[in-house]
């Protein structure tokens, strides 16, 4: 019996080390998954921080780009405006030239 006592005995002990280190293991790969989760989460926070400047300088770019044709139509539409005018001064010059002449003539 001495004999199946020490072989149980040291089942037990084996079965207890082996416990020890299955523990280790599993906390072992608990940290290494925490760490690795938050290494995932770094990185997804540092990939989504870059989007955001490469959106952010393409809405300054389109802006930017937005107020040089507003100008341009500013500009154009002023200088159509300026065109106008100056054609109706023109016309009211020559209306004035001709009714002035016509006046002179009925004096004639």
């Amino acid at each position: 019996m001495p004999d199946k006592t020490s072989f149980i005995s040291q089942i037990q002990q084996e079965e207890a080390v082996a416990a020890k280190i299955l523990k280790q293991v599993e906390e072992d790969n608990d940290r290494k998954l925490l760490q690795a989760t938050d290494e995932a989460d770094l990185m997804v926070l540092k990939a989504e921080e870059e989007e955001r400047t490469v959106a952010n300088d393409v809405i300054l770019k389109a802006k930017e780009e937005a107020k040089e044709v507003y100008g341009r139509l500013l500009t154009d539409s002023n200088n159509a405006r300026r065109d106008v005018i100056e054609s109706g001064k023109a016309k009211i010059f020559a209306g004035k030239k001709k009714v002035i002449e016509v006046f002179m003539e009925l004096f004639e």
